[in-house]
């Protein structure tokens, strides 16, 4: 994989092709994150996903430790979400977090107004993700 993006709490890579994906994965560092850190964080998930718009994402949370407050999950799909609506993504696919809390926050910003036209599956490994994304 090609990383692409790298800060204290987040790495995103590109998997070579055909696979087209591209790899937003969550770091255990991510629960020191401040609110302001999560936008920004948020902010080049959004610019990098439009940028490669053609690559079908697949978002590794199972590291995820911010905690995701009915307000914050508002702003993502406000903000986020809407911005890969009009860049046509359709769907996406999770590893899902170890972390029950964490897993509900993420599937409820899924839920929101925008979020909620997205066709998105989790899964307990990065393989059932990864296949999920590539046969569906």
């Amino acid at each position: 994989m090609k990383i692409i993006y790298e800060s204290p709490v987040l790495r995103i890579a590109l998997e070579p092709d055909p696979s087209s994906i591209i790899v937003f994965t969550w770091l255990l560092t991510s629960s020191t994150m401040s609110v302001d850190t999560y936008k920004k964080e948020m902010w080049q998930v959004a610019d990098i996903q439009v940028t490669y718009k053609a690559y079908k994402p697949l978002v590794d949370i199972r590291d995820f430790q911010f905690v995701m407050t009915p307000p914050i999950q508002e702003w993502v799909d406000q903000n986020i979400l809407e911005k890969f609506l009009k860049a046509g993504i359709q769907k996406v696919a999770y590893v899902a977090s170890n972390d029950a809390f964490t897993q509900v926050a993420v599937e409820q910003a899924m839920n929101e107004a925008y979020g909620s036209t997205f066709k998105a599956q989790y899964f307990k490994t990065y393989e059932e993700a990864r296949n999920w994304l590539l046969t569906h």
